[in-house]
C-alpha cells in the first residue's frame, strides 16, 4: 500500500510540473496558426525539434542531481513547451502580428470562431474515444497486445506526422483563399492534386512499413524485455496498420477543403459513423486475428472515413475528377513495388532474430531504404508521373533562384 500511495504522489508531482506545457502548447499552437495562414510553414515545422533537444539537454544535466531524476524529463517538456512558442514571436512581430491582452469577448469573429471550432474539439474527442475503445478491446486478449498496438501506431504516426500532416496543413491557407472568392473549380483542382501528391508519399510509405516492418521493428524496440517474440506480434499489428496508411494520409487531405467551406460539421458526423464501424470491425476481427485485428479495424474504418468524406465534398462541389485520382494510385502503387521488393531483399540477408550487431544492422536496413526509394524515383520517372515531375520542377527553381542570389 506504501509502495501505491508513493507512485501515485509521483505521478500528481509529475501532472503539476508539466500542466502549464499545455498553455504554452495552446499559445504555440495559435501562434502556428496565424503563421500558416500568412503562408510561412518553417518556423511552425521546426519549433517542435526544440521539445526533443530541451528533453535530452534536461535529462543530462539535471538527472543525476535532482533527488527524483524523473522531474528532469517534466522539466524538459515544460522548458519545450515555454521555447516552442517564444521561437515563433520573432517571425510574428516581422510580419507586423503582436500580442496584446484583449477581453472583449464579443467580438462576432470569436463568436464565429468558437461555432466553428466545437465540432473540432469534439470531433478530437471522438478520435481518443476510438483509441479508447481499442484500448478496451485490446485489454481481453494476451499480455502485451496493448504494447504492441502502441508501438505500431507510433512507427504509423512517424510518415504521416512528417509528411501528411504537413501537406495538409500547407493547403488549407490556399484552399480557404479559393473557397472565398469563388473559385470553386480552381479549389477542386488543387484538392486532387494535394490528394495525389501526398499518396506520391504515403502510399510507397505504406509499401515500405510492411517490407521493412520486423527489421525496423528489431533496430529501435528488440532489447531487454522487448524480444523477439514481441517483435513478431508487433510486425503483425504494424502490417494491417499500415494497410490503412494511405487512407489516413488522404483524410488529412481532404479534411482542410471541408474547413475551407467553413464547414466543420461534415468531417465530424463522418467520424462519429467511421467510429460504430470501427467497433463493429473490432468485434468482427478480434477473434481472428487477435491484437491485429483491431489494427485492421482502425484500417478499414480509415478507409470507410476517406470515401465518405469525398463523396460529401463530391456532392457539394461537383466531379471532383475521381477516376484520375484512382489511376494515380495505382501507378504509385505499382512504382512502389519494386521498391517494397528490392528493399525486402536487402534487408533479408540481415538476421532480424537477435540483439547485437547494430551498426551492422543500420547500414544494412539503410542500404535497403537508399535502394528502395530510388528504385521508387526510377520507375516514377520512367512513368511519367505528374506529382514527381512537378517535384523535380520546383527543385529545379530553387536552384535557379539561389544561383539567381
Amino acid at each position: 500500500m506504501n509502495e501505491t500511495n508513493r507512485k501515485v504522489k509521483e505521478r500528481v508531482s509529475l501532472n503539476s510540473s508539466i500542466f502549464p506545457y499545455l498553455f504554452f502548447m495552446g499559445l504555440f499552437a495559435l501562434c502556428m496558426g496565424i503563421l500558416n495562414s500568412l503562408r510561412h510553414f518553417f518556423a511552425p515545422a521546426i519549433a517542435p525539434i526544440f521539445l526533443n533537444i530541451s528533453v535530452i539537454l534536461s535529462v543530462f544535466l539535471f538527472y543525476s542531481i535532482l533527488q527524483k531524476p524523473v522531474m528532469a524529463l517534466a522539466f524538459g517538456v515544460l522548458a519545450g513547451g515555454v521555447i516552442q512558442f517564444l521561437f515563433q514571436i520573432p517571425f510574428l512581430m516581422k510580419r507586423g502580428v503582436n500580442f496584446r491582452f484583449n477581453f472583449n469577448f464579443r467580438n462576432p469573429a470569436i463568436k464565429r470562431i468558437g461555432s466553428l471550432m466545437i465540432p473540432g474539439l469534439i470531433g478530437t474527442a471522438v478520435y481518443q474515444l476510438n483509441v479508447f475503445i481499442d484500448t478496451i478491446f485490446a485489454s481481453f486478449l494476451p499480455s502485451g497486445s496493448v504494447s504492441y498496438l502502441y508501438f505500431a501506431d507510433r512507427l504509423m504516426e512517424f510518415p504521416l506526422g512528417i509528411f501528411a500532416i504537413a501537406i495538409g496543413m500547407a493547403s488549407l491557407p490556399s484552399l480557404s483563399g479559393l473557397a472565398s472568392q469563388g473559385k470553386m473549380e480552381e479549389l477542386r483542382e488543387t484538392l486532387s492534386f494535394t490528394f495525389r501528391l501526398v499518396s506520391f508519399i504515403s502510399i510507397p510509405a505504406m509499401v515500405g512499413l510492411i517490407a521493412l516492418k520486423t527489421p525496423i521493428i528489431n533496430l529501435l524496440f528488440q532489447r531487454g524485455l522487448f524480444d523477439y517474440s514481441a517483435t513478431v506480434m508487433t510486425a503483425k499489428a504494424l502490417f494491417f496498420y499500415s494497410v490503412g496508411l494511405w487512407a489516413i494520409a488522404g483524410s488529412r487531405t481532404v479534411v482542410p477543403a471541408f474547413y475551407s467551406l467553413q464547414d466543420t460539421w461534415t468531417p465530424l458526423k463522418i467520424a462519429l459513423i467511421c467510429l460504430g464501424a470501427n467497433v463493429i470491425f473490432n468485434a468482427i476481427f478480434i477473434f481472428p486475428l487477435k491484437h491485429a485485428g483491431l489494427a485492421l479495424a482502425t484500417s478499414l474504418s480509415s478507409m470507410l472515413n476517406l470515401i465518405l468524406l469525398f463523396r460529401k465534398l463530391g456532392l457539394r462541389l461537383g466531379n471532383l475528377d475521381i477516376r484520375r485520382n484512382i489511376k494515380s494510385l495505382l501507378r504509385i502503387f505499382l512504382c512502389s513495388l519494386p521498391m517494397g521488393l528490392a528493399a525486402y531483399l536487402i534487408c533479408s540477408l540481415g538476421n532480424w532474430s537477435t540483439t547485437g550487431n547494430e551498426v551492422e544492422k543500420v547500414l544494412l536496413l539503410g542500404t535497403g531504404i537508399l535502394t528502395g526509394i530510388g528504385a521508387y524515383l526510377m520507375c516514377c520517372y520512367g512513368m511519367k508521373n505528374e506529382e514527381m515531375l512537378f517535384l523535380l520542377k520546383m527543385l529545379k527553381r530553387r536552384k535557379t533562384k539561389d544561383i539567381t542570389h
